[in-house]
């Protein structure tokens, strides 16, 4: 059974814990103590719209749906009638080991829930499971997490901090970057009507985001960005963008949310080399050219692009800080 010193909770991991707990009681059946839970101190706090709520959690049908055969998706069945946008998340591991000479292959299930606007850093470590199938270690773990809230309640729910993450917030702050965004913009516009001297001739490359003294590279909060960084034992946490799969995805995704730009200009030609297929890329942001590299096709080359402009566009992390 887990002790209080294997549960990693701070502020942000909140959500996360509290939903873990009322999944995990009915996954185990315990409906009393998920409800108990909820009427003590959970949506209370937590949710506006506790009392309209109530009936709709703990109907009769809803308790019936979690006791089929396939608890994973029922899981993510319950979780869909919380008001708010809340998804259930899964950390399978498999440890082989040797014993007696024969080797065997566990299943590692941890329970967690991530809140798409309040990512979680680090929700692999609430209620760890081990069984000898996937649904096995999943009811394992659920019942540690019942053992955990009937032997130190009051510790954990003494730890938990809600932290606020309202529509209104949301709104505001990308309503900043709409207005930041319009703001480049328009400098962009007034200073390509500007008539330009001779000394002003040879910045004519140059960036309104140069030009601007208020300009600085964006430094994305770490927290909205958890979903574009991957846990790395050695380095910490790494940016995905080292990922082939995503690394043009998370740029676009990282320039649209933090510099309000909706599209990225590229370019890309055949550098026509006689014996190697070779092609180059260019990625131009705000009328400045951020990168320009080559590849064996046009989508390599844009990669590369993307990897070497990452760093001048935001304040990469250098640190080995969990946080």
């Amino acid at each position: 059974m887990l002790v209080e010193s294997d549960i990693d909770i701070d502020g942000d991991s909140t959500v996360s814990c509290a939903l873990a707990i009322i999944g995990a009681a009915f996954v185990d059946g315990s409906y009393e103590l998920a409800e108990k839970m909820v009427n003590k101190w959970l949506f209370k706090d937590l949710f506006e719209h506790y009392e309209e709520n109530k009936e709709l959690l703990f109907s009769a049908p809803l308790s019936e749906e979690l006791q089929g055969p396939n608890p994973k998706a029922q899981l993510n069945s319950f979780f869909t009638k919380f008001p708010g946008q809340y998804k259930p998340n899964y950390l399978l591991k498999i440890a082989s080991t040797n014993s007696a000479g024969l080797k065997r292959t566990q299943f590692v299930f941890s329970l967690g829930i991530e809140d798409y606007h309040v990512p979680t850093k680090r929700i692999d470590n609430l209620a760890p499971g081990m069984g000898i199938s996937q649904r096995a270690a999943h009811e394992d773990a659920a019942r540690n997490f019942i053992k955990i809230l009937e032997h130190d309640e009051r510790n954990i729910v003494k730890r938990l901090t809600y932290i606020k993450s309202t529509e209104e917030e949301r709104l505001e702050h990308q309503q900043i970057k709409i207005e930041s965004g319009m703001k480049i913009k328009k400098e962009e516009a007034t200073s390509k009507n500007k008539t330009k001297d001779d000394d002003q001739e040879s910045d004519d490359d140059d960036t309104v985001a140069e030009q601007s003294p208020s300009y600085q590279p964006a430094s994305p909060p770490y927290e909205e960005l958890a979903h574009l960084w991957e846990y790395d034992y050695e380095d910490k946490y790494r940016i995905k963008l080292q990922n082939d799969n995503c690394i043009l995805k998370n740029i676009n995704e990282l320039c649209r949310r933090y510099l309000s730009v909706e599209k990225l200009d590229w370019e890309e030609w055949d550098n026509g080399e006689p014996h190697q297929r070779s092609f180059t890329a260019k990625l131009t942001i705000l009328g400045k050219v951020y990168a320009i590299a080559k590849g064996n096709s046009k989508k390599g080359a844009k990669k590369k692009a993307a990897l070497e402009a990452y760093p001048k566009l935001f304040h990469q992390r250098t640190d080995n800080s969990d946080h």
